[in-house]
């Protein structure tokens, strides 16, 4: 159950495990006559996984761009943030910005959060240090990441 899920989880190589599982759930959903643009990847940050899984899945997230489909991130206030830093679900606001800031790097197309407007600024500020013609982009522009509340 979602409770507790992330107790115990174990995995001999998480990337590869999770890569086949979105590779094997890709193909059910084209199988199923889902368009292929209609389909994202998420690795399921906080889902099944324990602080470790997860931040190795944020350190390996580019692994995910082979699958060919954007990458869904969702980190705003997890648990493992607060773990880590050792704060209240309303005090994650910095280390939820510090994992936008490294899906984006690591090839995050979508990032969704509960506080838009900060983590906007990251994600405008992140598409300004790693992707090509970016920089340079008038104040307020849109980032190429999606900025979905």
């Amino acid at each position: 159950t979602p409770r507790d899920m992330h107790l115990n989880p174990t995995y001999e190589a998480l990337i590869d495990e999770v890569f086949t599982f979105l590779q094997g759930r890709m193909r059910a959903a084209l199988a199923g006559g889902i368009p292929a643009d209609c389909l994202l990847i998420d690795p399921g940050i906080g889902f099944g996984k324990g602080t470790r899984h997860n931040l190795e899945i944020l350190r390996k997230l580019h692994h995910f761009r082979a699958l060919g489909r954007p990458i869904v991130i969702g980190t705003s206030r997890k648990s493992f943030i607060g773990r880590i830093l050792g704060t209240e679900v309303d005090e994650r606001l910095e280390g939820t910005a510090a994992t936008v800031a490294q899906a984006i790097a690591q090839g995050a197309s979508i990032i969704r959060v509960h506080d838009v407007q900060p983590m906007a600024r990251v994600a405008r500020m992140m598409d300004a240090i790693v992707r090509p013609g970016f920089a340079g982009q008038e104040r307020g522009g849109k980032s190429g990441v999606s900025h979905e509340a």
